[in-house]
């Protein structure tokens, strides 16, 4: 890691945002991201349940009329998978920062082409807010493969809730569209999303990508009242909210991005005057911002632009 910084590639705009506002963008991962990459961890867990179910042998009867155990089994693991990919109602709200300040591919991928910037932020100060409930800072993980651990550790206990589910004669909440998933399986699924938030193949380590992620269970969908609780002019405020509230002011808000409408929050770096996080800012490969500007706007905007580095890209890259 370079001198104990995390770099936030982005758009000159967003760049001239976060210092004006000084704010980070949670945008809902859920909603912008690569679907496939938000459910890695589900790719194999069909395959870990069978496996589940093979070693245990204690799945005995016939459920489904017309099919013998295996085939009860399978098709019952097939419409609990189906359910469980299309009934995603958690908001993921993150961004993402990498060790590298001078990377071509995040050029590339997340700041134009080269035209943006890169924004050095100090690592301990993201780990100090990453050790606050409900926010998460971590580096992802690149040894993701079929045989994850964590994989193992889920099937196990969602295998563990079928085999109570169908005990209860509640096989419908499996199987059935219009019934909810049972509340032991739901819960793995939850929390297997947000631990795939954390995970890539190794395909992509190059990226070396830390993630901020705001982990709330109000942020579901389907949680009672999830639309009030981040909407501070309708809700009145109890002592336990008044940290997030000082985090995230204006609550929550929405932006099109490719034709969609995603949620996001900002997040308030500022609250303690003395502590801004930004370290370094560099300028990418093409972009048009001079250097001394980007001082003057730093010094405008409340920043000590003394002692935070300012340098262009030494990548050579062109569109």
């Amino acid at each position: 890691m370079e001198n104990n910084i995390v770099y936030h590639y982005c758009t000159v705009e967003t760049f001239l945002n976060i210092i004006k506002n000084h704010t980070l963008r949670l945008s809902d991962l859920c909603s912008s991201n690569d679907k496939a990459e938000m459910k890695i961890l589900f790719s194999n867990l069909k395959n870990e349940i069978l496996n589940q179910y093979r070693k245990r042998e204690d799945f005995f009867e016939t459920i489904i009329y017309g099919m013998d155990v295996d085939e009860s089994f399978d098709f019952i693991l097939k419409r609990m998978i189906y359910k469980m990919n299309n009934d995603i109602n958690q908001m993921l709200f993150g961004t993402c920062f990498s060790e590298k300040g001078d990377l071509l591919g995040q050029w590339r991928e997340y700041a134009d082409k080269g035209t943006g910037i890169a924004i050095g932020f100090n690592i301990e100060w993201l780990q100090k807010l990453g050790n606050k409930n409900p926010f998460k800072f971590s580096k992802v993980n690149y040894g993701y493969s079929k045989d994850n651990i964590l994989i193992e550790e889920y099937a196990a206990r969602i295998y563990n809730g079928m085999i109570q589910t169908m005990e209860n004669g509640e096989i419908k909440k499996l199987i059935d569209d219009s019934s909810s998933l049972p509340y032991m399986i739901y819960l793995q699924k939850e929390c297997l999303l947000f631990e795939s938030v954390f995970q890539k193949g190794k395909e992509y380590k190059s990226e070396e990508e830390w993630r901020l992620i705001l982990d709330d269970e109000e942020t579901r969908k389907n949680y009672p009242e999830w639309d009030i609780y981040y909407n501070w002019k309708n809700k009145n405020l109890r002592f336990g909210e008044k940290e997030i509230y000082s985090l995230i002011p204006n609550g929550m808000e929405f932006m099109v991005k490719s034709g969609r409408i995603i949620p996001y929050l900002d997040l308030k770096f500022d609250v303690d005057k003395n502590n801004l996080p930004i370290e370094e800012v560099i300028t990418g490969p093409n972009c048009k911002v001079n250097i001394l500007d980007i001082y003057h706007l730093l010094q405008f905007y409340g920043f000590d632009g003394d002692k935070i580095e300012i340098k262009k890209s030494q990548s050579s890259y062109r569109i």
